[in-house]
């Protein structure tokens, strides 16, 4: 297991797997946040194993978000890369 702060690879294509479903909580409210939420959760449970740190984080990701589908992989990477940089 890695370090806290730090992302291993079981974490990453959890990720990867879990960004495949942003579509499948689609709400009009925040269209696809719930399905970035659930991509991104794992990322974020291992950089902030505090909660109070985690929910400030969870703050940044609970605005609108809409792309096309295809595009979550590789955003939600970038998002997971510059919230490493954050914690």
């Amino acid at each position: 297991m890695s370090a806290p702060g730090s992302l291993d690879s079981r974490i990453l294509i959890r990720t990867y797997l879990r960004s495949y479903f942003v579509g499948a909580a689609f709400s009009n409210r925040g269209l696809q946040t719930i399905g970035l939420a659930l991509a991104m959760e794992p990322g974020l449970a291992a950089l902030y194993p505090d909660p109070q740190d985690r929910a400030k984080a969870w703050q940044r990701y609970t605005t609108i978000y809409n792309t096309h589908p295809f595009w979550t992989p590789f955003l939600v990477g970038v998002f997971l890369a510059l919230e490493s940089r954050i914690a």
